[in-house]
């Protein structure tokens, strides 16, 4: 039960990361895609975000279930003319899922609006993968999980209930039967079959999974052993590196 209140919560997290990061309508020359957790520019495997000035919908909607709808709220997004699924849309932003077999592509991304274009791109799918942050802004700590297998507990890295915001919740390294486990969501690419990398605090960590979240569209978990030198450090930055190709940078925070 704690573990599936623990995963509704970080896929509230993750449905909304680019919803509550919108960036200013005086910030967007132009229609652009973004990866929905580093917020990287370009289009990329998984879930991505699509910015404009333009009108995509007159109103805000989320996807309420899986598998994801193709039409939300009269907005309809084609790429290379197959719909994709859709978490979010909003006035000037679309949260969509790009489908892998797109990867490394030159695709045609277009938002119809009540059957009439509304936008049209091209992008080329990219290797871009980000890791999802508690700020929805691909900074500070990671929206992630700790996992102690001595207690079989799952606990968030951070909390919001505080009146001073976003605040780390301390995770514990070791235990008694060994090492503890980081749990970390991104997306921007399929991780099953590469080479897959995690750095905390500059120290290389040993990664026991990387593939599909289960339950969470379009989003990619790693499930990392910590190490005993992080005792007692404090915060530290996490990175991800795929395929030699390195992920924006999150914390999180040792006691």
């Amino acid at each position: 039960m704690r573990k599936r209140l623990i995963l509704t919560f970080i896929i509230s997290v993750l449905t909304f990361a680019c919803a509550t990061a919108s960036p200013a309508a005086a910030q967007v020359p132009r229609a652009y895609a973004a990866n929905a957790a580093s917020f990287e520019p370009g289009l990329s495997v998984g879930v991505n975000a699509v910015f404009a000035h333009t009108s995509f919908s007159p109103i805000t909607a989320v996807a309420g279930s899986t598998p994801l709808p193709t039409k939300l709220a009269g907005v309809e997004v084609l790429i290379d003319g197959e719909a994709a699924g859709l978490f979010f849309v909003s006035p000037q932003q679309v949260n969509l899922l790009v489908n892998a077999r797109f990867g490394g592509r030159t695709v045609n991304l277009d938002v119809y609006r009540n059957g009439a274009l509304n936008h049209s791109s091209v992008y080329t799918v990219s290797l871009n993968f980000g890791v999802f942050s508690a700020n929805a802004r691909g900074t500070g700590l990671a929206a992630g999980l700790a996992y102690d297998p001595t207690t079989s507990e799952y606990l968030p890295l951070y909390s919001t209930t505080t009146e001073f915001g976003i605040q780390p919740i301390p995770i514990v390294a070791v235990s008694a039967s060994g090492p503890n486990y980081l749990i970390l969501y991104g997306t921007g690419a399929s991780l099953a079959g590469r080479n897959v990398r995690v750095f905390v605090d500059g120290l290389e960590c040993t990664v026991v999974y990387a593939g599909t979240a289960p339950d969470l569209a379009g989003v990619q978990q790693l499930n990392v052993a910590l190490q005993a030198a992080f005792v007692d450090r404090g915060f530290c930055a996490v990175r991800v590196v795929v395929d030699g190709r390195g992920s924006n940078e999150v914390l999180v925070y040792f006691k």
